[in-house]
């Protein structure tokens, strides 16, 4: 957050959640937010739900955390917990739901039985039909994936938030949050008073043109049946990993994965090509009949499914038109310490895509790469896993995989006139890695993909660029 600062409300049962709501609440306050929940109201003489509607209509996100108890219910048999969401959601205010994902190690006395225990895992339902929910173990670990979320939430779903107002006094974060009827009062101007300038949460990234994951070199990809006439590649690792710190993929976290996908920003980029494009035959020669692009993720057949393997399509076999797969792979005895979470997306089209639409197709494969996929699967992994390095790749083959050859180059397939003059065409294949330091978050994928590009062209013989990549940065992101 740059110029606003975002008032989060904590939703749980209290008693058996003062650990997580407390980790929760300074991770909040990490982000230069203001946390808002029961533990911070002041006295008064309304009733209780008439002092928290108003905390929640000026609120820009919610934070929903479910354990082991349903909670204290109000007149109408229905807990507080459940009644604020269920008033935040009618309200339209962004809801991040997060369950415990080891039930069987809540202590008993936290653990509700009976008609509550009835009422809580309807709540869970009804939550998980409307949101993707993240599952945590300890409160570090609840802290480190409401970061993620908000971070995330904060680029994907941008709300009014708080401003700088005029001549006040300095006021300092912490007094904020011991200080909830200020936010109120002050929630109809949507401003704070004045505060020191904010710190941006900082970034780095490195290129280099050795990299290890490029397509191409094991042939067609699983649950696919050609390599298409241009593919991209964005590959995201996640480090510290190993088989003793990851959990297994089981059914409920693919659910969670299939419905972040449909609701992925790539998902649509990727409809929006199907519409706006003819395609065209992987084999490069034909014209080839209109295939619907179907609207959910699916398993592909000859897909590798496994408790350490997952892969995905949205698409046909990439025989023509518009596609992806995504796959992610734990680690394995083996095969080495990391989680690889792989996006390639299949354009067989006619036309030459634009400079334009090809950097945001990438941009829109890497933070399905290192955003949506991690936040989706976040349970699996240790707190302190992170996207440290990431792969871009261009592969126009003049192999279509099916043993046949085509007319094919990335020339053949991209406009790269904005570039100017170049020593010598791009070839089949232009790729880089890059080491990341930092949170990725959908913006910042906008700065990593623009360099990255600019990197690729360079090693392909583009001299000077810098025209066009400042054309393009400011093509994917107007505000910049």
């Amino acid at each position: 957050m740059t110029g606003k600062r975002y008032q989060v409300f904590l939703s749980s049962t209290f008693i058996d959640l003062e650990d997580e709501r407390l980790a929760v609440t300074q991770a909040i306050l990490n982000l230069r937010g203001i946390p808002a929940g029961m533990e911070l109201f002041q006295a008064s003489a309304l009733p209780p739900w008439d002092v928290i509607t108003p905390i929640i209509d000026s609120t820009d996100y919610f934070v929903l955390m479910l354990a082991g108890r349903y909670g204290s219910m109000t007149d109408g048999n229905i807990s507080y917990t459940e009644r604020e969401y269920d008033y935040a959601h009618a309200r339209g205010i962004p809801v991040l739901a997060f369950t415990h994902g080891a039930p069987q190690d809540i202590p008993a006395k936290f653990v509700d039985t009976g008609r509550r225990a009835i009422a809580l895992q309807t709540f869970r339902q009804k939550v998980s039909s409307r949101h993707t929910t993240v599952q945590w173990r300890d409160s570090a670990g609840l802290a480190q994936r409401v970061t993620t979320g908000l971070v995330n939430a904060f680029e994907v779903a941008p709300r009014p938030g708080y401003v700088r107002g005029g001549a006040h006094q300095l006021l300092d974060v912490s007094d904020q949050a011991r200080t909830p009827s200020l936010i109120h009062e002050s929630s109809a101007a949507r401003q704070l008073p004045q505060v020191d300038p904010l710190v941006p949460r900082q970034h780095a990234f490195r290129y280099r043109s050795e990299y290890a994951w490029p397509p191409g070199s094991g042939g067609v990809p699983a649950g696919w049946s050609s390599v298409p006439l241009l593919m991209l590649r964005a590959t995201a690792v996640l480090t510290p990993a190993n088989v003793d710190t990851v959990e297994r993929i089981r059914p409920e976290d693919r659910a969670r994965l299939t419905a972040a996908l449909d609701n992925a920003a790539l998902s649509e980029r990727l409809r929006n090509l199907f519409r706006q494009h003819r395609p065209a035959s992987a084999s490069g020669y034909l014209d080839a009949e209109p295939q619907a692009l179907p609207a959910e993720w699916h398993l592909p057949p000859g897909g590798h499914q496994t408790t350490a393997d997952a892969t995905y399509r949205l698409g046909g076999d990439a025989s023509s038109g518009v596609g992806s797969l995504i796959t992610v792979t734990m680690p394995r005895i083996g095969r080495g310490d990391l989680v690889r979470i792989t996006v390639d997306v299949a354009i067989s089209v006619r036309a030459l895509l634009s400079l334009v639409e090809l950097a945001t197709v990438l941009r829109d494969a890497l933070s399905g790469a290192a955003v949506t996929v991690p936040h989706a699967l976040a349970s699996l992994f240790a707190p302190e896993a992170a996207v440290n390095r990431v792969e871009l790749h261009l592969l126009a083959d003049n192999a279509d995989g099916q043993n046949q050859s085509r007319p094919n180059d990335l020339d053949h397939r991209v406009d790269w006139g904005p570039l100017g003059k170049r020593t010598r065409n791009f070839g089949r294949s232009l790729g880089t890695s890059v080491e990341v330091t930092g949170s990725l978050t959908e913006r910042t994928t906008i700065d990593l993909v623009v360099g990255a590009i600019e990197q690729m062209v360079l090693d392909g013989g583009a001299p000077d660029p810098t025209q066009a990549v400042e054309d393009l940065r400011r093509a994917l992101n107007p505000e910049a």
